[in-house]
């Protein structure tokens, strides 16, 4: 089935002909464009605030610039520091209402606004932890080698960020595994596996600390996660601008319009969710569905998931689990399984990335998908459960970051064509078996928005299909927002606004 594109509109560029991108700057991109920090920083926590002070918080943001990570960083030290904003922080800043019009119409609506598009409950946005009706201005991302060290430097944070005129308003803690190797999400299956590579000319292959390696013909554009750069489309992404006489220490980078400075470069937005996983919901679930296929619990998860629990594919391995996939395992392809026989077409894996798998031409669709591509940044919350099984009462999940330079063309666009889409893939009436919302309006069945919803999960068999009936919701929205990650000029010219 061929999935409409999106060509550059107001979020990548008013002047569609201005193909010049500009020079890389890895010393002015924060390095969370890049890299997740999971290379050695294993420990992370995320801080919200608002701005009590305007005056007193552009002088904090200043400071702030100084000590953010870079992309192009190369010291090893043993904490990391970036920072982003909400279109309402920018605001508090004092960030002029003519600027904050440049920015796109989903960043300044904010993601509870956006409840229609992404398969949120509106109704549920006053009891976010964060964001909603709980409205952040500032987070910092803070990442360090060890807990220790962690606890140390956001404390500290803490105290200036205090000092300078902001108000925390809430904290957000991070697992932290002991090796890149073993990511879980908390179902069980091995994460992070895969990740678009970004062509930039500042990557360096023989040093893994710098984020991406460039130099692969497959590459992402670098224009796809930084703004200024040349994007999937061949345009330089344009971002949000300044009036000319704004920028007065003349920090920024000229706009493509005459008397506009460049506010977007070197930036990138980020989108945030926190997403609380019901991991015994969910595996009780599937062993009482299986048990009626005749197959075991581990073999359906694998089926609604794409992946076996250990990484490996289930196009590959479609009746039991492979060997773990390493960096030199080849790529998944649909292309090769298109009847979904071996993974069905609407696994989350073949929802959230479909590669090869979109109409006829196996290059046109991956050339699609490419311009679509989620760029994942993101940490589990809460300990992993003893028994998967077993109900222990605590909060586990998933805070869900994925940073790029059009929130509506790739977050957006994955999130409610492809993920939540009850008609993907030419299927009808289901929803993502495993992250979908099962929000009523997405399934406009009649029973009210009150009703506790369901969605089934076609498995594609000869000669008959077999369907997996009433799977309940397994993930929940708890938090979460868009924020604007900016280069630190911008982030200068931030803390010299008058």
């Amino acid at each position: 089935m061929a999935t409409p594109d999106m060509t550059p509109d107001a979020d990548e560029g008013r002047d569609s002909s201005a193909r010049q991108a500009l020079p890389e700057e890895p010393s002015d991109v924060q390095r969370l464009a890049y890299s997740g920090h999971n290379n050695g920083h294993g420990a992370a926590s995320y801080q919200f605030f608002v701005v009590d002070d305007a005056a007193r918080a552009r002088a904090w943001v200043g400071r702030i610039a100084d000590r953010v990570t870079p992309a192009g960083y190369i010291e090893h030290s043993d904490t990391r520091l970036q920072i982003a904003f909400t279109s309402c922080g920018l605001r508090a800043l004092g960030l002029p209402e003519e600027v904050l019009a440049t920015f796109p119409l989903e960043f300044q609506d904010g993601m509870a606004k956006r409840a229609h598009v992404l398969g949120d409950d509106p109704r549920q946005c006053s009891s976010w932890e964060y964001g909603g009706n709980r409205v952040v201005h500032v987070a910092l991302f803070v990442y360090a080698k060890s807990t220790e060290a962690l606890a140390r430097e956001v404390r500290a944070l803490i105290r200036e960020a205090r000092a300078g005129g902001l108000q925390r308003r809430a904290s957000q803690s991070t697992f932290s595994f002991p090796d890149k190797t073993q990511i879980r999400e908390h179902f069980g299956f091995r994460d992070g596996l895969v990740q678009p590579t970004i062509g930039r000319k500042g990557a360096d292959r023989a040093q893994p600390e710098d984020g991406t390696p460039g130099n692969d013909p497959g590459a992402v554009p670098n224009g796809e996660v930084v703004l200024g750069q040349r994007n999937g489309y061949g345009f330089r992404t344009i971002g949000p601008s300044a009036p000319r006489t704004l920028d007065k220490k003349g920090l920024l980078h000229d706009f493509i319009t005459p008397n506009e400075k460049d506010l977007g470069a070197n930036g990138t937005y980020v989108v945030l969710r926190k997403l609380e996983q019901d991991v015994a919901g969910f595996w009780n679930a599937i062993r009482a569905r299986a048990e009626d296929l005749g197959k075991t619990p581990h073999w359906l998860a694998a089926k609604m998931v794409g992946r076996w629990m250990n990484g490996s594919s289930v196009v590959d391995y479609p009746d039991e689990e492979g060997p773990p996939p390493t960096r030199d395992t080849p790529g998944i392809s649909f292309a090769a399984d298109r009847h979904g026989y071996r993974c069905p077409f609407g696994a989350h894996i073949r929802r959230a990335n479909p590669r090869d798998d979109l109409g006829d031409d196996p290059e046109a669709s991956l050339a699609v998908v490419a311009r679509h591509r989620l760029h994942r940044r993101g940490r589990v919350y809460g300990k992993p459960p003893a028994d998967l099984f077993v109900d222990d009462g605590r909060r586990r999940g998933l805070i869900f970051i994925t940073v790029g330079t059009s929130i509506r063309r790739q977050f957006e666009f994955v999130q409610n064509l492809w993920l939540t889409s009850t008609c993907f893939n030419g299927m009808h009436g289901e929803d993502d078996p495993v992250a979908g919302p099962r929000a009523p309006h997405y399934f406009g069945d009649g029973r009210g928005a009150h009703a506790a919803q369901t969605s089934p999960f076609s498995i594609p068999a000869y000669p008959l299909r077999r369907t997996v009936p009433a799977l309940p919701r397994f993930v929940t929205m708890r938090g979460g927002d868009y924020f604007f990650m900016p280069g630190r000029r911008a982030l200068r010219f931030l803390a010299a606004l008058p």
